[in-house]
């Protein structure tokens, strides 16, 4: 029997989904296929698998994610799915432990790729500002710049205004979302440098 239930992370709640997924599998709900923000769960025993997800490099149909996928399944890791560049796999419980990362630069350098992942967005988003914003200032003349983002007469704010402000929030919650990544890698690289 299947199940489906929607469930929203955000780029810096992977070990909280990866959490949700194990707590789901504890129940006997087994995770069958991934389609974010749905999630498709098949009964089965109770904690049959264990679930962990990564932020490949590269598309999972890139050929360098391909051989990694098919490397991780010869140790017995099943491959789920994928969101974009992250990845679902299980193994069963009774395998004992199961961890992707089988040491600490490892473990830095995938929320490193997190972090990034979260720039390169929060980038591409502010050139779209600073192209609005241009357009905004093509389409006006320079003197009457910023009369263009109000209408004091309807009280309306132009769609310029509106659509680059909203941008800008949305980089600010992207870098908000990743902080404790980015303080795990710190803790991390901390540890590492103790360690050496």
């Amino acid at each position: 029997m299947k199940s489906e239930y929607y469930k929203l992370f955000t780029i810096g709640q992977h070990e909280k989904e990866e959490a949700w997924l194990n707590e789901m599998s504890g129940k006997g709900l087994v995770l069958s296929e991934v389609q974010v923000p749905k999630y498709i769960f098949k009964q089965d025993t109770p904690g049959k698998y264990v679930y962990r997800l990564e932020l490949l490099e590269h598309l999972p149909s890139h050929p360098e994610s391909k051989n990694y996928i098919q490397f991780l399944e010869e140790t017995g890791i099943e491959y789920i799915g994928a969101f974009k560049r992250w990845v679902y796999f299980r193994k069963p419980a009774k395998n004992g432990a199961f961890e992707l990362y089988s040491d600490m630069d490892s473990k830095i350098k995938h929320y490193e790729r997190i972090t990034t992942l979260a720039n390169v967005l929060s980038a591409s988003i502010i050139v779209l500002i600073i192209l609005l914003l241009g357009l905004a200032w093509r389409m006006n003349e320079a003197s009457s710049f910023w009369s263009q983002y109000t209408d004091l007469e309807n009280g309306l704010l132009y769609p310029y205004w509106f659509w680059s402000a909203a941008l800008l929030v949305l980089v600010i919650l992207i870098q908000w979302i990743v902080i404790p990544v980015r303080k795990s890698v710190r803790v991390l690289k901390k540890e590492s440098m103790l360690r050496e």
